[in-house]
């Protein structure tokens, strides 16, 4: 790496805390300017996402992605906060064993399952739910073939192919830190 590069990068790395602050401060100084009115919040107010799928999500349409031998996944309807996904398991098949900052709720539309949630095991089929809150450790084992509709908060960003950039500092700000962050995996 030249020397221009490194020092840009040396720069960039010691001005990313003061952009954090001062999108920080930024974003909290608009929500305290905000009215509240009736009228704002029915016709004005819409939250901007920098991220969501169609408002519809047609199934049929939509391709199944491999998530581990014997499972596959269907990516439907999410933004920045939440996301829904189906998952379908073959016999046997292994939901492994891992961990996420995300809160999850599963649904078990089919099939039966062996789930461990935190070291606890319980055997659940269709029409049963469970919660995992953020990092819990967690996986399954598929008992009967089935599916799961996963619901995530907030959303999966590694589920998806394009790059992600957060809406919580302001636009301007996750811009340039998204920007950052390509240039620190740039070699």
């Amino acid at each position: 790496m030249n020397r221009k590069v490194r020092t840009a990068l040396y720069a960039c790395a010691l001005m990313a805390p003061l952009l954090l602050q001062s999108c920080n401060a930024q974003s909290e100084k608009k929500e305290s300017n905000k009215e509240c009115t009736e009228e704002t919040n029915k016709n004005t107010e819409k939250k901007v996402m920098k991220t969501g799928s169609e408002n519809f999500i047609f199934a049929e349409g939509k391709e199944w992605e491999p998530a581990g031998e014997g499972v596959v996944r269907q990516i439907m309807g999410y933004n920045d906060d939440i996301m829904v996904v189906k998952v379908k398991f073959e016999k046997g098949a292994v939901g492994a064993v891992h961990h996420h900052i995300h809160s999850q709720v599963t649904y078990v539309e089919s099939g039966k399952f062996e789930f461990t949630i935190n070291g606890v095991k319980k055997i659940v089929s269709a029409g049963d739910c469970l919660y995992k809150e953020p990092d819990a450790v967690h996986g399954c084992v598929c008992l009967e073939p089935g599916m799961l509709i996963d619901c995530f908060s907030p959303m999966r960003a590694d589920f998806l192919d394009k790059p992600y950039i957060p809406s919580t500092a302001g636009a301007d700000c996750c811009a340039l830190l998204w920007a950052f962050n390509m240039l620190l995996q740039w070699k």
